[in-house]
């Protein structure tokens, strides 16, 4: 090209060939150079190309004609539109990739272009126009020639101020200098009709022809116009802009300096359009504040939520929050390296670790919008790393703890984990040594631990109980088992093992407990209930029931130990009595009752009946005291088999008729006997009657913590101040449920203690409540929650200060529901329900699972005798208990040493003889005021 464009200046002969291979050459290094680097933009350099080629075939057909030809001809027009192609390729090669990112660009170029126009104009169109040798369709093409001469300065301004320079860059913009300088000299000559041939105006077109297909051969010509390559110079923009500006006045300054102004209305314009030109830059410029202030105040919010963000989910969540105050349909989430694609704007992760090591940042919403955004997505992708890369760093050293943590835990765990590899155990952790007493490495789980189904054990277990034989004793121990053998960190079976024999023992505890008594080791009521039903069903069957005779006098007279003593010596004479295929049950406080499975002849129940009644009739030694004791026994007996409901209605009967008959005798069942009915209505009508002469009370026995001795409550407890025999209040709420005075009876209770409560609430001292027992016809009444809510509405006492106790027994005899949900409904207004005597039926731990039991009164024969075993047992209730949130209160507190036991074992509070009697309201009240109440004051 080089030679080529010596030989077009230096060999005139060779100037016209020269000229035409230097534009073929550039327009085709043009073509080659877009298809080799395959540039988005080569549309634009398509169009250089062909005004190339359209200035190269007009300087042909010029050489063709010669110095004859008359002007303007066909190599003008084709010169005059080879503008057109290279004002349109510099167009689209400097445009924005997105043309509302830098409107102020396209204003500046368009400044610059008025400007430029107005200088041909006054250079150069207007010569032209007022240049009388020209006729007007020359003076038409040398218009159009400036005018298009304008453009392209302006267009080229427009590429140099948008992208930043690289090699490509440089080489066109030599090239297109050179074009507008020869071009403009060219316009002067032919205005001035000096123009020949090969002159300095000719040199510069073969030079831009060179040039431009030299930087379309440059790698860097992909550059071009890419995102990475945008330019946004201060000094360049406001170099524009200042030309803008700027040369309108200073062309009227120039022209008024040389004499009369004849170009003012053409400055005139020109002022005004860049003028408005400049108004629209101004408020273009404001909302580009605007939107770059919105752009920080979304990676400022980026930046506080992704500062607190602990996870991948809440790093999306923060992104997307910055991003939708810029695009509100805009969402934005982490694609890790293996993850499926989606499609959206894709950003490199670059936290500080390979490139996309931690993923890609996707944006997806409008696409224009995204790429108009780019800087500030990058700025947010990065935010977005630099939370990753924190948040992951964080789970490696949290995971690094917890594997610490479990390594720590599995070592020094109670729990034993074995791991075996073809059923011999080649790990075992340091507990394994203390639960089999030696080092199990190399052993078989089957030679250590039995199952308790039998046979080897699996190696998958989800839990199943097995059993470890020691020399001393025998453990149980809870299997779990994993096969983790495809697990490359594992290769094995896992096997955890844990010591539950306490558990164990416990829950035969439990059992035996919910189908035994307590203090006398006999069978429960529902036992002996079960074993009747089942005995009914074969012939010959009969039914003893026993009552001991003046047991309340010895309670009173001696105290619950003597009479618990008492009832355990019954107890054993009893069982010493009967068969191994009999049961012996206590199914009420002084009450036994006997099935003989086998009677087929009534002559061996009357022979048992002879012995009980014997046996019970000798005295009972305690502490040096001989206590005469005598026991009423009534019996019932069927051949052939019957209802037990009615075997045990007779023995009822027959167990009336001896008590009748004057205590210790025994009475068997005839059609002549009364039912026992007929006694409570006796009692009812005496009940009647002192319910109206006000010789019915309430006594108060004190709840106290037995910490601290102080009293936290009373329960209200029945008393008949008549003439009559003493009358316990079970015999008093059995009398009154049968004769159908429980409704009103409950209702005067429950007023009566409602009506005391204030007495109990002293200055200085927390309110003290008041506990009230509901029998089981009293709460299956329909009116029951009704009534408690009008008691407590007349006298406006706090619903909190009121505890309703239900016996266990009560609630599980029947299947109805509406019980508990009367219960339920007092719960929510306040009022406290508490399960009485706990530890004495057979549903104890169902009660717990009902959300409206507050307390639970652990029954008083759990103290009775307080070996190792029970006070573990005491233990084990009392912690249940505490972890439920359930309040507890130990009855029948008698010793110190109970008091002691049910404080270590975390029982709160208590209520027995230890502290005080049941008394009466004044006394309560005088017990109240004493300072340091203590245990036993």
């Amino acid at each position: 090209m080089i030679g080529l464009i010596l030989a077009y200046w230096l060999i005139p002969p060779m100037r016209t060939i020269a000229l035409v291979a230097v534009g073929v050459g550039g327009a085709t290094a043009i073509l080659v150079g877009v298809r080799r680097h395959r540039t988005d933009r080569w549309p634009a350099w398509v169009l250089l190309a062909v005004g190339i080629l359209m200035i190269t075939f007009g300087e042909a057909i010029y050489s063709i004609q010669g110095p004859a030809r008359s002007f303007p001809g066909i190599p003008e027009l084709l010169f005059v539109a080879a503008y057109g192609p290279l004002c349109l390729g510099l167009v689209l090669m400097g445009r924005p990739r997105t043309l509302s990112t830098d409107l102020m660009l396209i204003l500046d170029t368009i400044a610059v272009g008025l400007a430029a126009t107005l200088v041909v104009w006054i250079t150069l169109v207007r010569p032209a126009v007022l240049s009388l040798h020209l006729t007007g369709y020359a003076k038409l093409i040398v218009i159009a020639g400036n005018v298009g001469y304008a453009a392209v300065l302006a267009s080229a301004a427009l590429v140099a101020v948008a992208w930043r320079a690289n090699a490509a860059l440089r080489v066109l913009g030599l090239g297109l200098i050179a074009f507008l300088i020869a071009d403009y000299l060219y316009g002067t000559e032919i205005i001035a009709g000096t123009w020949t041939p090969g002159g300095l105006a000719d040199l510069g077109f073969p030079i831009f022809f060179a040039l431009s297909g030299a930087a379309a051969l440059q790698p860097s010509m992909t550059a071009v116009a890419s995102r990475a390559h945008a330019r946004n110079q201060l000094g360049a923009r406001l170099v524009m802009v200042a030309i803008g500006l700027l040369v309108a006045p200073t062309t009227l300054l120039v022209a008024a300096t040389s004499g009369p102004v004849t170009t003012g209305f053409a400055i005139a314009i020109t002022a005004v359009a860049i003028g408005l030109v400049m108004i629209t830059r101004i408020f273009l410029s404001a909302r580009a504040y605007q939107q770059k202030a919105a752009r920080e105040a979304s990676l400022r919010v980026a930046s506080r939520a992704l500062m607190l963000a602990t996870d991948r989910p809440q790093i999306d969540a923060g992104v997307t929050a910055a991003l939708r105050q810029l695009v509100p349909t805009a969402t934005a989430h982490i694609r890790e390296p293996g993850d499926p694609p989606v499609e959206g704007l894709p950003l490199a992760l670059d936290g500080g670790e390979p490139r996309f090591a931690l993923g890609i940042m996707v944006f997806r919403g409008p696409p224009d919008r995204l790429d108009e955004l780019t800087p500030t997505l990058q700025a947010l992708a990065d935010q977005a790393a630099s939370a990753y890369s924190r948040v992951r760093t964080v789970e490696k050293l949290a995971a690094e703890q917890r594997e610490q943590y479990f390594r720590t835990l599995v070592q020094t765990s109670t729990d034993v984990t074995l791991i075996s590899r073809d059923g011999a155990i080649e790990y075992a952790t340091p507990s394994a040594r203390d639960l089999f007493g030696v080092d199990v490495v190399g052993a078989n789980l089957d030679d250590l631990v039995e199952r308790s189904g039998g046979g080897s054990w699996p190696d998958v277990v989800e839990a199943d109980e097995g059993e470890v034989h020691l020399p001393d004793c025998s453990l149980a121990v809870l299997v779990h088992r994993r096969d983790l053998a495809d697990d490359p960190t594992v290769c094995g079976v896992v096997t955890t093992l844990r010591d539950v024999t306490a558990e164990r023992d416990l829950r035969r505890d439990l059992a035996h407990q919910a189908s035994h008594d307590v203090i006398t080791g006999l069978a429960n009521p529902r036992l002996f209930r079960h074993a009747l039903a089942e005995a009914v069903r074969t012939p010959g069957v009969a039914v003893i029931l026993l009552d001991i005779d003046d047991f309340k006098l010895v309670n009173d007279m001696y105290g619950h130990p003597v009479g618990d003593y008492l009832l355990v010596t019954c107890a054993r004479r009893i069982e010493s009595a009967i068969g191994p295929a009999d049961l012996a049950a206590r199914i009420g406080g002084d009450e036994f009752g006997v099935v003989l499975g086998d009677c087929p002849d009534v002559d061996v129940a009357r022979d048992v009946a002879q012995r009980l009644s014997d046996l019970l009739a000798e005295p009972v030694e305690v502490d040096g005291m001989m206590i005469e004791s005598r026991a009423s026994v009534g019996i019932a007996h069927v051949a052939g088999g019957g209802d037990d409901s009615q075997l045990m209605q007779k023995a009822d009967m027959a167990l009336y008729a001896a008590k009748s008959g004057g205590k210790g005798r025994w009475r068997q069942y005839d059609g002549e006997m009364s039912i026992p009915a007929r006694n409570h209505v006796e009692v009812g009508r005496r009940l009647r009657a002192t319910m109206e002469s006000g010789e019915l009370m309430l006594y108060y026995q004190p709840i106290v913590d037995l910490v601290t001795g102080e009293t936290v409550g009373v329960e209200a407890l029945l008393r008949l101040q008549d003439d009559g025999d003493p009358m316990p209040p079970p015999q008093i709420v059995a009398a009154a449920e049968s004769t159908g005075l429980i409704g009103r009876l409950g209702e005067w209770i429950l007023d009566r203690a409602l009506a005391d409560l204030p007495q109990f609430q002293l200055p200085g001292r927390d309110p003290c409540y008041v506990s009230v027992n509901v029998s089981a016809r009293q709460l299956r009444r329909t009116d029951f929650s009704a009534t408690v809510r009008r008691a407590l509405k007349s006298s406006r006492v706090d619903p909190r200060l009121l505890v309703l106790e239900v016996t266990e027994n009560i609630l599980i005899e029947n299947d109805d529901e509406r019980p508990w949900a009367y219960l339920d409904e007092l719960h929510a207004l306040g009022v406290r329900i508490a399960i009485d005597d706990y530890g004495t039926g057979y549903a104890s731990l169902g009660y717990l699972r009902q959300p409206s039991v507050d307390i639970v009164k652990i029954d008083r024969n759990l103290l009775t005798d307080l070996t190792p075993r029970a006070t573990r047992l005491i233990e084990g209730v009392s912690s249940t208990l505490r972890y439920l949130g359930v309040d507890q209160i130990a009855e029948g507190v008698e010793t110190e040493h109970a008091r002691a036991i049910l404080v270590d074992a975390g029982c709160p509070y208590g209520q027995g003889f230890l502290f005080s009697p049941p008394l009466p309201v004044d006394k309560v009240v005088r017990w109240l005021r004493l300072p340091d109440v203590t245990a036993g004051s």
